[in-house]
């Protein structure tokens, strides 16, 4: 079984940021890069190369990829993240699977970087982007956690993308299952879940 190279040989970002800083057409550029790197991710795939360094590479890609976008907003540097959950948070993230995101705000105050949300959120789905997303302070993480054992689950496995790492680092312990989900609950709700 062959290794893959590293995200570098697979995405250029140095030529991609000139690139961007050139272009009308912000939305060409990132679709033309989407579609190029999975097609070097697809031509390894059927060259044998090991599966698990295929998915961690889609998924270093689109980091990388969700960052550049994101930088293109105005955000309160201390009050927002984005975070990967789910699959797409444990780095592994299948072809054709959904990238499942949550923006994470330090208070429900987010009158000053709401637009930027909304612009971001219609530029991903522009991009033909399956994305699955949430807006939610670390209060409201909380509390849905503990109601839907799929949201509790997805926070469980979550890492920041871009943007104050603190917020996660805050949520975290307020989401485990020994905080919210005794477990012997746990185990149920998933079972019934599956």
């Amino acid at each position: 079984m062959k290794d893959l190279p590293e995200l570098a040989e697979l995405f250029d970002e140095n030529k991609f940021h000139q690139q961007l800083h050139t272009t009308t057409e912000p939305i060409t550029l990132f679709r033309d890069a989407i579609c190029d790197t999975q097609a070097k991710i697809n031509a390894y795939f059927h060259s044998e190369c090991n599966i698990h360094q295929l998915i961690l590479r889609r998924s270093q890609f689109i980091d990388r990829l969700l960052t550049i976008a994101w930088q293109q907003y105005q955000w309160p540097e201390d009050e927002i993240a984005l975070l990967a959950v789910g699959g797409y948070g444990r780095q592994e993230l299948h072809p054709y699977s959904d990238i499942d995101l949550l923006i994470l705000v330090k208070n429900e105050d987010s009158t000053g970087f709401e637009d930027s949300v909304k612009q971001f959120i219609t530029f991903l789905w522009d991009l033909k982007l399956d994305i699955g997303h949430s807006v939610r302070t670390i209060e409201e993480c909380q509390q849905q956690a503990g109601s839907d054992i799929t949201i509790a689950t997805n926070l469980m496995e979550c890492r920041t993308i871009v943007g104050n790492d603190a917020l996660r680092t805050t949520m975290a312990p307020l989401v485990g299952p020994n905080k919210i989900w005794p477990n012997s609950e746990f185990f149920t709700a998933k079972r019934a879940e599956q």
